[in-house]
């Protein structure tokens, strides 16, 4: 029996060895004194532990408290926190003036001081200085040993968000055991201000409003926040620039002075919808003289207004040269918007290859033209390789002009040209000697001829024969012309017919004038002899088609002459016709070759 006591005795006692102690730090005390003096020398605002009844909402105050840590040491943090709802929840006072207390700097004592015993020797334990705390930094890390008490002093005083008639507990967060935490009534000497502010404030898109306000009275201020009780403060001021909105919302407004604050006043943010108007970017482009542009302030909703900067008022407008433009419009909500657009217009130069047509005559060339634009400093440029204004063109093919102008503005045309048919072709004419004043017209080798005209000198109308018979009516020399033509072409060509008396013939009343021999001939010369008294003028050598083919002119007074027929000719017939002051007399000449 003695034994299991003693057993029992034994491990309680273990269990007790292992327990954890826990330190306690307890707010021993606390007095609220004036900001009046240092450390030694300020004022107490109220007795020890004693709630002060606060009436100057503009009064800075000093909190001194007293902390004991029994059970082992104890941390003790750099702030003080309050609370207006009886310790339920609490805020820490810092430099932020957004709370109800905030730190402030005092002339009269310095941050980090270290403090004195002032509260007394009540508590026990042993003294160890703490510090003066009026800004956030350097921070304050302090520690209270087991039986140790240390006093430390806040400098505080109220911001705009204090409350009128409220009770404020003040408290160390660091305590784990509550004891005295200091109490503030708040019963400001003060009058309500009067607050306007307008009930709704319109914006145009999203973005930030001017939130304005005004109080009757001066030196107050005007607190904005995004609900009526807490919510995010948004500013403080007569006019603040709010936080940008893309849509309705309501925010709050309350005006303050001296600790009196009024309640909160609702002002309705109104984005109404922002029209928007876009004329594209600065343009630099070439166009056509006479092709303008159009501006579009682009699709708006019914009844919007449009004013251009040069006060037209269509959605449209057609520019036609180099400028700045700009619209603004109006939307039915009232809200505008305007854009500005610069346009540089360099002129292009104009390329029509087709003016003229793509047809080609097979045979017939075809000039295309690119037009002047080229020109003075500018270029042209073929697909055959050419590098001026105008090509010729002899085959049906694709080709392209590319012209540049001194302004660097460039055009391009391209033209297939295509076969329309073949133009008509002949070698020459023949005019066939029929006996007397007839002959029959020949076309020498024609090609791609359709039609015939044959106008025979004489004025005595045409013939569409392909080889008429023509009888001439007197004597004369006759330019007779035809005109053939095919699907998509002319072609001309003429021959002379000498008419000399009746026909061309050599009469034997005219051999007592002349003589000429040897004839027939083969070597090409002739002699001619004058035997009867004509003085010769000209002599011309015609082939049986009436074209002259050779032609002397003879020393005159002499009686003998020399021809010398011109290498070229062929065998054949032919008539020297000798003109003399009597008449013209025709000598056949049988030339053998």
């Amino acid at each position: 029996m003695k034994n299991s006591f003693i057993l029992l005795f034994l491990m309680l006692l273990g269990h007790v060895a292992l327990a954890t102690i826990t330190p306690t730090l307890e707010q021993s005390k606390y007095r609220w004194r004036n900001n009046d003096g240092d450390q030694a020398t300020a004022t107490w605002k109220a007795a020890q532990n004693t709630p002060l009844n606060l009436t100057d909402a503009n009064e800075t105050l000093r909190l001194r408290t007293e902390y004991y840590s029994s059970l082992g040491a104890s941390a003790l943090g750099h702030f003080i926190a309050y609370s207006k709802d009886g310790g339920t929840t609490w805020r820490t006072v810092n430099e932020s003036d957004t709370n109800d207390f905030m730190l402030t700097t005092s002339t009269l004592v310095n941050h980090g001081d270290n403090t004195t015993n002032l509260l007394g020797t009540g508590t026990g334990g042993t003294f160890v200085t703490g510090r003066i705390i009026s800004q956030d930094n350097p921070a304050m890390a302090m520690t209270v040993g087991a039986s140790e008490r240390m006093e430390m002093e806040w400098v505080i005083k109220p911001t705009l968000f204090v409350q009128n008639n409220t009770t404020y507990l003040f408290e160390s967060r660091s305590v784990n055991l509550t004891a005295n935490r200091a109490v503030l009534n708040t019963n400001f000497n003060c009058s309500m201000p009067a607050l306007t502010v307008p009930p709704s404030i319109e914006r145009c898109g999203n973005g930030t409003v001017m939130l304005t306000g005004s109080l009757n009275t001066s030196g107050g201020a005007i607190i904005w926040r995004s609900a009526a009780t807490g919510g995010t403060l948004l500013g403080i001021g007569t006019s603040i620039t709010s936080p940008p909105y893309t849509g309705n919302t309501t925010v709050y407004a309350k005006g303050t002075k001296d600790g009196c604050t009024t309640a909160g006043q609702a002002v309705t943010i109104v984005i109404k919808s922002k029209p928007t108007v876009d004329l594209g970017n600065d343009l630099d482009t070439c166009t056509f003289a006479a092709q303008p542009m159009t501006l579009d302030a682009g699709p708006q909703p019914a009844g919007t207004s449009f004013t251009w900067e040069d006060n037209s008022t269509a959605a449209q407008r057609q520019v036609s040269q180099s400028g700045t433009y700009s619209v603004r419009i109006t939307s039915p909500n009232g809200c505008k918007a305007e854009d500005t657009i610069r346009i540089i217009m360099r002129e292009k130069p104009a390329v029509d290859l087709s003016k003229d047509g793509n047809a080609l005559c097979i045979g017939h060339s075809k000039m295309l033209d690119a037009g002047p634009g080229g020109h003075n400093g500018g270029s042209y440029y073929w697909n055959t390789g050419d590098l001026s204004q105008t090509i010729t063109v002899n085959n049906p093919g694709t080709y392209i002009a590319q012209v540049t102008a001194n302004n660097h503005c460039s055009n391009t045309d391209t033209i297939a040209i295509v076969a329309s048919g073949y133009a008509p072709a002949m070698e020459g004419l023949l005019a066939i000697a029929q006996g007397g004043s007839t002959f029959k017209f020949v076309a020498v080798d024609p090609e791609h001829v359709l039609h015939y005209t044959w106008d025979f000198g004489d004025g005595s109308g045409i013939s569409t024969d392909p080889a008429p018979a023509y009888t001439y009516n007197g004597n004369g020399i006759f330019n007779a012309r035809l005109k053939v033509s095919s699907s998509c072409a002319d072609a001309w060509d003429s021959i002379q017919v000498n008419i000399i008396g009746v026909g061309i013939n050599d009469p034997g009343t005219d051999s007592r004038l002349f003589t000429v021999y040897p004839n027939p001939n083969r070597d090409g010369n002739l002699n001619l002899e004058v035997t009867g008294t004509a003085t010769i003028e000209n002599i011309v050598l015609v082939n049986l088609s009436g074209q002259e083919v050779g032609r002397f002119e003879p020393e005159k007074g002499r009686s003998k002459y020399q021809l010398s027929l011109p290498e070229s000719l062929s065998g054949g017939m032919y008539y020297l016709l000798i003109k003399t002051d009597k008449g013209v007399v025709a000598k056949k000449i049988d030339l053998l070759r």
